[in-house]
This record gives structure tokens, sequence and C-alpha cells, in this order.
């Protein structure tokens, strides 16, 4: 049983985001994802979702808002969602529907 994968977030699209990611499985079976320094050249309107893709969020989970543009931070994934489910962290841009960046999970 996989209880962790993490991964460093690359930039996307002219955009930069830094910082990297860590999927894991709690003691009580919740599921988190907890960033570490991470940092974005730009705020607003930008979300966090699981997903297969690094330039995609087609069948992808959204897990809210990006609150923070820089910083370490967790935030909770959803108890349907297992560590292993999704192979990329993606920081989205609703207005423009683009990717800035995005973390492949190892």
């Amino acid at each position: 049983v996989v209880n962790v994968r993490n991964g460093n977030f690359q930039d996307a699209n002219g955009y930069t985001v830094n910082g990297s990611v860590e999927i894991r499985r709690q003691a009580n079976n919740s599921v988190q994802l907890n960033f570490s320094s991470f940092s974005s050249d730009r705020s607003g309107n930008l979300f966090i979702y699981l997903s297969n893709s690094a330039n995609g969020i087609s069948g992808g989970v959204d897990l809210g808002s990006l609150n923070f543009r820089n910083g370490s931070f967790t935030v909770a994934v959803p108890a349907n969602v297992g560590v292993t489910d999704y192979d990329y962290v993606v920081i989205w841009c609703r207005a423009i529907g683009q990717s800035f960046g995005a973390a492949q999970l190892n």
C-alpha cells in the first residue's frame, strides 16, 4: 500500500510556480496534500486540482481555490480519492483555462 507520493512543481505556459507537494494518507485514513516552500508569480482565480495530465484538468478533482501565493500549507483531499488515483497536482487558472504549473507525483 502506497501511503505517500511527492513531486516538485514545474512552470507552465509562461507562468512561474515553485515548491514541492506531498500527498499523504494519514493514520486515520484521510488523505491530504502538503505544500512546502510554495510560490507563484501570480495570484487570483487559481485553483488546485488532482489530475492525470500536467496540462489539463479533465477528469480531475477540484480541491478548491489556491488561497496562498507563498508558503507551506495543507489541503484536504476528498474521502473517495486515494494516494495513487492521480499523477499530478495542477495549479489551474480558471479565467484563462490554463495550467500555471504542475507537480508530477512519484
